[in-house]
């Protein structure tokens, strides 16, 4: 049997039902040949392990589980399963833009991105930024010469460098051309949407000292905002 179907698409499956058993699953899934039922259970058990699903146990004779999606998990489920007008229009669905590097030499972490949408004329730029926990800042101090700077966040945590900490989910951001920023340290794996209305160029502040997260914490960090 050709497996034409991915674990996002279980996960989506399940978010856009709410509750599902098991033989939903295999009706959506191994009935219509789309994946083979031990793939299907493969796939659950990594969903599961990656904390993307979660079992409810149910009475019944015998007793069940049905899976949800994690209300955290939402907001990043709906990029998956709407994707975005910039890549609709492009013909990408967003799980087909890869993960790539971001400027070289610009992250001080692994730090990945998803280029959603770029303007060749004007180096206007939307990308998806995933940016792992990490006791160093994420990026350097900088500033953008030639773009304003818009984020929404997804998912995460972090500590700026003056002690601020902050939650990424719901967080909306602006930063106008000319302005530093930057430093912060990821405590939670992060997600955001960031947007320049310009080219994305970016002067580091060669000068800047950071304090790594322990030592952030080690002073007193301020109450999650």
């Amino acid at each position: 049997m050709a497996e034409r179907t991915a674990p996002d698409d279980v996960w989506i499956y399940i978010y856009d039902r709410g509750l599902v058993r098991m033989r939903d699953l295999e009706q959506a899934f191994v009935a219509t040949r789309k994946i083979s039922r031990p793939t299907l259970y493969r796939y659950k058990r990594r969903l599961e392990a990656e904390g993307k699903i979660q079992a409810h146990p149910t009475p019944g004779h015998p007793p069940y589980n049905t899976y949800s999606v994690p209300e955290h998990h939402h907001q990043v489920l709906n990029l998956l399963r709407y994707g975005n007008p910039f890549a609709l229009m492009t013909g990408k669905r967003l799980e087909n833009i890869p993960w790539e590097d971001g400027p070289e030499g610009f992250y001080i972490t692994d730090v990945k991105q998803k280029v959603l949408w770029r303007n060749e004329e004007t180096g206007a730029t939307m990308i998806l930024l995933k940016s792992p926990a990490d006791d160093r800042p994420a990026d350097p101090l900088h500033f953008h010469p030639h773009a304003n700077q818009w984020s929404f966040g997804l998912e995460g945590e972090g500590i700026e460098q003056d002690g601020e900490r902050w939650a990424f989910k719901g967080s909306t951001g602006y930063i106008p051309k000319g302005k530093p920023h930057g430093g912060a340290v990821i405590v939670k794996d992060s997600l955001a949407l960031v947007f320049w209305d310009g080219p994305r160029t970016s002067v580091i502040i060669d000068d800047a000292t950071y304090l790594s997260g322990q030592e952030l914490r080690a002073r007193g960090t301020f109450p999650l905002k």
